[in-house]
């Protein structure tokens, strides 16, 4: 009897991570509190509205004695193709939509961990690019965000189509773009000397470990510079 409740469980399990795909083991990051926007109940609400979804899916595989029957594969009957025909059904749209409205890792804020930047090795450059300046100064990893994809970013910055994190980012942009001009053949490199002067000069919110390493090369010089770093 305990070896056919197991089973019912498997088989409930299996069928239930055939319907939501990805959305099945989907888990919700801890982020923290770094620079600009911070959102965690985005996470949190989508979580909620995913165990809804899967929660209502199980309870109806559950009243059925033998949940394995609603295998969409090969039904052997009409009254079971009729009942696999309402599972692939049940919730359809709604599965479909929360597929769609999976929140990326960005729309939270700058501060989930596996997007961190590794400080230690970014801190002893001798020179950055532009871009690479902008996305460590929000404490990522400027892989993540390549010069095609922060162009896209600013064109869409208008349209109320960004997360906050993003728009922060792009409207970030634009001041390391007045502020660092570009040469002949591009945008000019940045000394982390410079980059930090800067930093203390208009006081701009950098993220703590990025401006401890710069700290760290170049102390402050003059003694009412300061700098807000989360």
């Amino acid at each position: 009897m305990q070896d056919n409740h197991i089973e019912n469980i498997d088989a409930i399990e299996n069928l239930l991570k055939e319907k939501f795909g990805e959305l099945y083991n989907w888990t919700m990051p801890v982020i923290r509190k770094t620079v600009g926007p911070f959102s965690p109940a985005v996470f949190a609400a989508f979580e909620a509205r995913r165990i809804e979804l899967i929660d209502a899916c199980r309870n109806v595989l559950e009243e059925n004695e033998s949940p394995d029957l609603t295998d969409p594969i090969q039904p052997e009957s009409d009254d079971l193709e009729i009942r696999t025909i309402g599972w692939e059904n049940l919730l359809r749209s709604e599965i479909t939509k929360l597929h769609r409205d999976t929140p990326g890792w960005v729309s939270g804020g700058f501060g989930h961990p596996d997007y961190e930047a590794d400080f230690e090795y970014w801190g002893q450059m001798a020179r950055y690019k532009l871009d690479e300046a902008l996305v460590l100064s929000v404490g990522v990893e400027p892989r993540h965000f390549s010069e095609k994809s922060l162009n896209e970013i600013a064109k869409r910055v208008d349209q109320n189509r960004l997360y906050p994190s993003l728009e922060y980012l792009a409207k970030r942009r634009e001041q390391f773009r007045r502020k660092f001009p570009t040469g002949y053949n591009g945008w000019l490199q940045i000394s982390p000397k410079d980059l930090k002067a800067w930093f203390d000069e208009i006081s701009l919110d950098v993220h703590v470990d990025f401006y401890a390493q710069l700290e760290e090369r170049f102390p402050k010089v003059m003694a009412n510079s300061k700098i807000r770093a989360c």
